[in-house]
């Protein structure tokens, strides 16, 4: 839960993995008088810095992501052009390639793209946090293992109706190749009741083409919906 936190060892078999926590920064293990307790705790309150240490080393080591990457390592991938692709979660470690993709000018996201500042939030990094916001990398199944070949991003919205806006990118080097095709399928089944939204301005008829293939119905003059229908 990224919480700092003060461990008791009560018994003598919980010793090692108090030691453990303790050693990957999580916490910081006390003996149970109530001495040792108010004296840790009182450091632990007054050390911002070790506070801030302890909560970005939980939320690394347990970031309660657990059963949506089981789910999604479970679900069956897509056919693209050489190969198949499938979805998971983007990770901390995955951000330098998300840097690398959005700074190169041939990365294209597909909807919500009218200026600079669109662009510049398209690509949030900070999201990972955010749990009104789903960041997930869409990857190929090659000889090599499983290479990153795009980045979808979905917000929670209120409007024009309750769901989820998505934008997606292929990854350079890997357009044409149906990636984007097969990763809004396996987003509609694998979020079969939700609303999945596409904002596309006017004007950007490539990307009103690329949804309208896709089956995306259009709600208004610049919103899609996915039906979930076979595509």
């Amino acid at each position: 839960m990224g919480l700092p936190a003060l461990v008791v060892v009560a018994a003598d078999n919980q010793r090692e993995w108090a030691d453990r926590l303790a050693t990957l920064g999580v916490a910081r293990v006390v003996e149970p008088t109530l001495e040792a307790l108010a004296s840790g705790l009182t450091d632990l309150l007054d050390d911002a810095a070790a506070r801030d240490s302890m909560a970005q080393a939980g939320r690394a080591l347990i970031d309660g992501r657990g059963v949506d990457r089981i789910f999604l390592a479970l679900s069956p991938g897509e056919p693209i052009l050489e190969g198949r692709v499938s979805l998971r979660l983007l990770e901390a470690e995955d951000l330098p390639l998300l840097e690398a993709w959005r700074d190169d000018p041939s990365t294209r996201p597909f909807a919500r793209l009218t200026s600079e500042s669109d662009r510049a939030s398209i690509w949030e990094l900070g999201a990972l946090d955010d749990p009104d916001a789903l960041l997930l990398l869409a990857v190929a199944d090659g000889t090599m293992g499983q290479t990153p070949v795009g980045f979808l991003r979905l917000d929670r919205c209120a409007a024009p109706v309750p769901g989820w806006e998505v934008v997606i990118a292929t990854a350079p080097n890997h357009t044409r190749r149906g990636i984007g095709r097969a990763a809004l399928r396996l987003l509609g089944r694998l979020m079969p009741k939700d609303a999945i939204l596409a904002h596309i301005p006017m004007g950007d008829e490539a990307s009103h083409s690329f949804f309208r293939a896709l089956g995306y119905m259009p709600i208004s003059e610049e919103w899609y919906r996915a039906n979930h229908s076979p595509i």
